[in-house]
C-alpha cells in the first residue's frame, strides 16, 4: 500500500508540473501583444476566466459522474470511465479552436538586428 501512495504522489507532482508548464507558455503567449499598461487588467481578467472555467468544468464532470452512478446499470469503474471519456471529449473540443489560432510569421518572431554604435 505505501508503494501505491508513493506512486500516486509522484503522478500528482508530474501532473502539477505539466499543468504549470503549459499554463506558463499559454500566459506568456497571451501577453505578447498587450501594451505594458494593460497587463494588470489582462492578468486579472485571465485569472477570473480560468477560475470560472475550472469550476464550471469540474461541476459539469461531477454532474456527469453523479448521473452515471445514479443509474442502476452503471458500476463504479464504468461510471468513472464514462466521465473520463467526457473529459477527453471536452479537451478535444477545446483543442480544435486552439489549433486554429493564427500564428506569427517568421518576420515577426525574428530577433531584431542589433546595431553597434561606432
Amino acid at each position: 500500500m505505501p508503494q501505491q501512495r508513493d506512486r500516486q504522489r509522484d503522478d500528482a507532482r508530474s501532473r502539477g508540473t505539466g499543468f504549470s508548464a503549459v499554463n506558463l507558455a499559454v500566459m506568456a503567449g497571451a501577453y505578447l501583444d498587450i501594451a505594458p499598461r494593460d497587463i494588470p487588467h489582462a492578468g486579472s481578467i485571465t485569472r477570473i476566466v480560468q477560475q470560472l472555467g475550472g469550476a464550471f468544468g469540474a461541476a459539469v464532470l461531477a454532474v456527469i459522474l453523479q448521473r452515471q452512478l445514479a443509474t442502476h446499470l452503471a458500476t463504479h469503474p464504468a461510471a468513472f470511465a464514462h466521465s473520463f471519456l467526457w473529459a477527453l471529449v471536452f479537451s478535444a473540443i477545446a483543442f480544435v479552436p486552439a489549433v486554429l489560432l493564427p500564428g506569427r510569421s517568421r518576420a515577426e518572431t525574428a530577433a531584431p538586428a542589433v546595431t553597434v554604435p561606432e
